[in-house]
Parts: structure tokens; sequence; C-alpha cells
């Protein structure tokens, strides 16, 4: 008894099918469009963890994520500053690296001067380089956190255990200073998802971005 070597036709349809999937799924990755213009990072004047003057220029030209801490906190803190280091440890080896800036600000500029900064920059292991820690004014910083990024911040002095209430939230900025995005800093999903957006806002140019 003899098998025949050619495939069915069942079997090349289904060949044929999965082939189609394979290309229409490649081709719906490729044609993702990119996340929207949600609002612009006002211009601030802060400093960083060297007690060096660190303003929204600094920041031009370069993809960059933002979150708001607090050195004291023992809430959200730590996870906020852990999934920045994994960001860090991810994109530290990629070309794009060059081109992304992580930045965490504290709402707690009273207790995180520079010096508390730096060493928290140490203790968590960050390339400062391109990971910045920001501090300053603590009237600037909270307008810049509820007016500029539009996040919730505010006291809670009754609960020494966690004096303030903010937002775990971490924002996407563009290359011209323009929130693309929010994510739940907490949340495994709302993480890759952020991974996902900030390939595609990596990829944009400054030209090309600017005529969105």
């Amino acid at each position: 008894m003899t098998f025949s070597t050619r495939p069915s036709k069942m079997r090349t349809r289904f060949i044929g099918s999965l082939v189609f999937t394979a290309l229409l799924v490649t081709g719906c990755k490729d044609s993702a469009p990119p996340p929207p213009v949600l609002g612009t990072v006002p211009a601030f004047a802060l400093q960083d963890q060297d007690d060096k003057s660190f303003t929204l220029d600094d920041l031009a030209g370069k993809v960059w994520i933002a979150t708001f801490i607090f050195t004291r906190c023992s809430g959200t803190c730590p996870r906020q500053t852990s999934v920045f280091y994994t960001f860090q440890e991810e994109l530290h080896k990629r070309a794009s690296w060059r081109d992304l800036r992580l930045v965490s600000m504290t709402v707690d500029p009273e207790y995180d001067t520079s010096a508390v900064m730096k060493k928290y920059a140490e203790l968590t292991l960050a390339d400062t380089t391109r990971w910045h820690f920001l501090t300053g004014d603590r009237t600037k910083l909270r307008e810049l956190c509820k007016n500029g990024f539009k996040l919730a911040v505010f006291d809670q002095k009754e609960n020494p255990d966690m004096p303030i209430l903010h937002s775990d939230k971490i924002v996407l900025v563009d290359r011209q200073g323009r929130i693309r995005g929010y994510y739940d800093g907490l949340e495994e999903k709302e993480q890759e998802r952020l991974r996902s957006e900030l390939e595609l806002v990596l990829a944009e140019t400054s030209a090309a971005s600017a005529q969105q």
C-alpha cells in the first residue's frame, strides 16, 4: 500500500488560512496608530539629585516617562521605582536608550532634598545619566503634578504612615514635551501597554511627530 505525498486540499486550505491570519495580525501590529496627544507639559525649573538646575529644556528631543514619588513613602512608591528600574534594565542595552529618559519627581521636597534624592538614586541602582530624580520648590512641584500632569496629590497629615497621597500613574511624554499616555504603574497589563506605546513614540521622528 502506498500513500500520496501530495498535501490534501483540506490541509492546503488550512495552511493558507494560517498564513493569511499571520499576515493579517502582523499587518495590524505594524499599522498600529501612535498614541494621541493628551496635553503638554508646562515649562518647569527644578533641581536634580546632584543639586544642579534641571528644566524642561534638558529633556528636549528626548522621549521620557515620568512618575511622582517620595522617598519616605511605604505605599506605592517602592513599586513605582521598581518598575522604572525594570525599564532601565530592559532598555539600557538598546540603541533607543540614548533617546529615552526616566524622571522621578518628589511630592515631598521639604524632606527630599537633592542629597536625599541622590542617596535614593544610589540605593535604586539608577543610571543617573538617563534617570533623573527631581526636587525643588514645593508649590512649583505640586502645581506641576496637579495642573501640568493632571495627577492627584494631597496631604494627609493625620496619617503619619502615609502623609501624602498621590497618583501611582506613569506618564509617557514625547520629544516635544507632549503627554502621550497615562498608565497604571502597578498593573502588568498597563506596563505592557506602556512598552508598546513607548516603542511607537520612540520611532517617531521630531518632524513627523510635529505634524500630528
